[in-house]
């Protein structure tokens, strides 16, 4: 479907949200004809900002929602999060135990917070992340583990992940 509608000469323009390699191959072929808006939001890192006067159980909660509903498989995913120096260390108490408590499970059931992640690739790509961080100076705080026990022995569930003190310069936190 993404092609027809990139292909078309019956779309006056285009917003597309998604990964760098679909967003600049639509960049490439959808105005090659003619010049048409084309909007792009390809891999953004999507930070919050907690500032000193936060509620901070709102501003924990608010980051758990944005970064592990949809076990993080959202375009929209919160990446990142800047504390003020303030706050941080209650706000970093705060995510981690309500991260703790969050239930992975099957996601037909209610008391399931979030469920797999999608295929292998996304598992195995977990995996190497937190690898990657750790390797790389992140300190992991919560999760960072494949979950394979019991129920969750059949299928792609992973830990939701909390990691602090990765480099601003590493590959992951760019």
């Amino acid at each position: 479907m993404g092609k027809t509608l990139v292909a078309s000469p019956n779309v006056s323009g285009l917003v597309f949200t998604g990964s760098k390699k679909v967003g600049f191959a639509i960049y490439q072929n959808f105005s090659a004809a003619r010049p048409r808006p084309c909007f792009l939001e390809l891999g953004g890192k999507n930070p919050t900002v907690v500032t000193a006067s936060a509620d901070l159980e709102k501003a924990a909660e608010g980051v758990l929602r944005g970064a592990f509903g949809f076990s993080g498989q959202k375009c929209s995913a919160t990446s990142r999060v800047y504390a003020h120096r303030d706050v941080a260390s209650r706000f970093r108490e705060l995510l981690v135990g309500k991260t703790r408590n969050l239930v992975v499970g099957d996601p037909t059931k209610r008391e399931s917070y979030t469920g797999p992640v999608i295929n292998r690739r996304a598992y195995d790509a977990y995996q190497s992340y937190v690898e990657e961080a750790r390797a790389g100076g992140g300190r992991i705080l919560g999760g960072g583990k494949v979950l394979a026990d019991g129920p969750l022995a059949n299928g792609y569930f992973v830990a939701p992940t909390v990691v602090d003190e990765l480099p601003r310069d590493h590959r992951l936190f760019c």
